[in-house]
């Protein structure tokens, strides 16, 4: 598993992309991920510039993902969102039930929080 902050996809893609595929994760939890305009489009375009597939996230998690490999079996999904602190970004999770095959052939179940937290010291225990 890896968790990347994208900046908005602003920085340098084609590092980003290298640095995700050399690490090869099975699933890759992404802050700051398209929220606007077609963010459908372009978080499924960003899960697969790694050769991954959209799990969750997005607009409904507030700029969080969980992008998998097909390895991953993602059964259920849901997002919170944290309250607004006025003035401050708009937060929240996104969550994935999940399982794979393991080594022994058995299902391995676990779920998949990804969130990005304020930077505000006295916001973030209440979102944590």
């Amino acid at each position: 598993m890896l968790t990347y902050n994208v900046h908005g996809q602003h920085d340098d893609r084609a590092a980003l992309t290298a640095v995700v595929r050399t690490a090869a994760p099975d699933i890759v939890i992404v802050q700051e991920a398209p929220r606007r305009l077609r963010w459908r489009t372009k978080c499924a375009e960003l899960a697969h510039s790694w050769g991954m597939v959209y799990a969750a996230g997005g607009l409904p998690a507030l700029g969080n993902l969980i992008v998998t490999t097909q390895r991953i079996r993602v059964h259920e999904t849901w997002y919170l969102r944290y309250p607004l602190t006025p003035g401050r970004h708009l937060r929240g999770a996104a969550f994935a039930r999940c399982s794979i095959i393991g080594a022994s052939g058995q299902e391995l179940r676990f779920v998949v929080a990804g969130t990005h937290l304020a930077t505000d010291d006295a916001e973030r225990p209440g979102q944590a």
